[in-house]
């Protein structure tokens, strides 16, 4: 389940960007252009015209792809700058205001750098480094968990003749593990486990909380197929019994 999501370069893009997170980075980029167009004289919509060639939500998807790749998560970049120079020299030129290029280049570096700050995902060495070595652990442990199921198997096979009684104690391992694993991942639900992470910027803290949300219900219903599959086991084992036993009531009726 930690590999299936946490792990995941696809879970972490389709949920990290919600709904939610478009909306509160458009208006902190509102505010903050707003602030910019009192401190250079440039209109707020100048700074926003990126939203005609790439949404918020498609830049943000970017930057989730670019964590576990080469290109830079924090979108911000000398491309960047320049595509907010052409912009503010665009609209000075064409309203016929005079301007000094230094000041012009100054606002450009700004407008991209509020960018960044609002829809760039920053800090991601750790976050890259974690995923790797989460992934790498998930896989390690599975493969032991497998060679010890495997090992569990073989010696209950051999300690017991009647293969009855061994896949009962199969089945009644799986049952107590699924269930204190229910209990486990339910009491994590109901206390908000994980919840207090802290990530930058803020506005993907929701988006946090609700992948660790999911992440125990899938915790959750993984253990609940555990159970399913002990009460199976033993249900499979207790129809054999029953069936054995009347044979051989009808066997010694016969002698």
């Amino acid at each position: 389940v930690t590999n299936a999501t946490f792990a995941s370069q696809r879970f972490l893009c389709k949920h990290l960007i919600t709904d939610e997170v478009v909306a509160e980075c458009e208006i902190q980029l509102s505010d903050k252009y707003a602030v910019l167009e009192q401190e250079t004289g440039i209109p707020q919509h100048v700074f926003e015209s990126y939203k005609n060639d790439l949404s918020i939500e498609e830049s943000m998807g970017i930057a989730v792809q670019n964590v576990f790749g080469a290109e830079s998560s924090s979108l911000y970049s000398e491309e960047r700058v320049e595509y907010f120079y052409s912009k503010c020299t665009e609209y000075l030129e064409a309203k016929g205001v005079e301007y000094k290029e230094e000041n012009v280049r100054l606002a450009a570096d700004k407008a991209a750098r509020i960018y960044s700050d609002c829809v760039g995902i920053h800090n991601v060495n750790s976050l890259k480094s974690n995923c790797e070595r989460l992934e790498r652990s998930c896989s390690k442990y599975c493969s032991l968990s497998l060679l010890v199921i495997i090992s569990c198997i073989i010696m209950l096979t051999v300690l017991y003749k009647k293969r009855q009684i061994a896949y009962s104690y199969l089945a009644g391992g799986l049952l107590g593990g699924g269930i204190s694993g229910v209990f486990t991942s339910a009491l994590c639900l109901i206390n908000k486990v994980g919840y207090d992470l802290q990530y930058y910027p803020g506005v993907f803290q929701h988006s946090i909380n609700g992948m660790v949300k999911q992440y125990f219900n899938l915790l959750l219903l993984a253990f609940l197929i555990i159970c399913i599959i002990g009460i199976c086991i033993d249900a499979v084992l207790m129809k054999k019994i029953n069936k054995d036993n009347v044979n051989d009531m009808r066997l010694d009726m016969n002698l």
